[in-house]
């Protein structure tokens, strides 16, 4: 499940439903009374509403608190990431997001979404690109005509990521500023949490060190599955799930001038 919450109470939720045959990315909105479909957000195809399996959905209200959501679409060529929003009467994609090879357009498997609304009310998508000898973090944007790279190199070679190990697992936020950050989860033998942010159309580090050698974790064990979130004054919260205790426990971290 995703959940998102909007100014005044209203909230949304989207999860993977199991249907015969099939798996369909479903949603509801919260009222204030009642859990209600939009348009059959959540009956026969829902959302996703495709022949082929959607799953492992991202969600995202824009400023007018309406529900965007990206998900993982099986077809016969693979996997690619769909998209659609709500246009406050129906289910709509953005130019090619819901069919063909959606926003991802990339030669690997796409997968584990994150969206995000940036400034402006500009969409990002990010997700996992198993494309053999690269598997980094791709991200696209909707620039009001068509899915363009979120900055620099963003949806080819090495991506957002641009490392040697895999980077997998991400998932994205924008600051009060429009900042857009990502953290994912990189494999360096372990596995560590890193980070970059969006400045001047290029990504780079979040402060010193957040995507290299222990990076934002700097653990030493297994720091995987991280999320992020700006509070309003800017400052950056991410936390994860980490086995350095012994145990596997929830350790969150904040970056007091991003």
């Amino acid at each position: 499940v995703e959940l998102r919450v909007a100014g005044g109470g209203s909230a949304f939720a989207v999860w993977a439903e199991a249907r015969a045959g099939n798996d369909e990315v479903y949603g509801r909105r919260w009222n204030g009374a009642d859990w209600v479909e939009l348009n059959g957000s959540a009956s026969g195809g829902g959302i996703s509403n495709t022949p082929k399996r959607s799953g492992r959905p991202a969600l995202a209200l824009d400023a007018n608190g309406r529900p965007w959501v990206a998900w993982a679409e099986q077809h016969d060529d693979g996997q690619d990431i769909y998209l659609r929003r709500w246009d406050g009467a129906a289910w709509t994609p953005l130019g090619n997001s819901a069919t063909g090879g959606g926003v991802s357009q990339t030669p690997g498997a796409s997968q584990l979404a994150t969206l995000a609304i940036g400034a402006g009310g500009t969409p990002l998508v990010a997700w996992y690109d198993s494309t053999p000898d690269q598997r980094e973090i791709y991200a696209v944007q909707w620039n009001g005509s068509a899915w363009v790279a979120a900055g620099v190199g963003a949806n080819s070679g090495g991506g957002i990521s641009n490392t040697p190990g895999e980077s997998r697992e991400a998932n994205l936020a924008v600051g009060p500023s429009g900042t857009p950050y990502v953290v994912w989860q990189e494999e360096t033998g372990n596995a560590e949490v890193y980070g970059r942010q969006l400045r001047g159309g290029r990504w780079q580090e979040i402060g010193v060190g957040s995507a290299s050698g222990g990076g934002i974790s700097d653990n030493g064990s297994r720091s995987s599955v991280p999320v992020i979130a700006v509070a309003p004054d800017g400052r950056l919260f991410v936390a994860w799930e980490d086995t350095s205790s012994g145990d596997t426990e929830i350790y969150v971290k904040f970056h007091d001038a991003p």
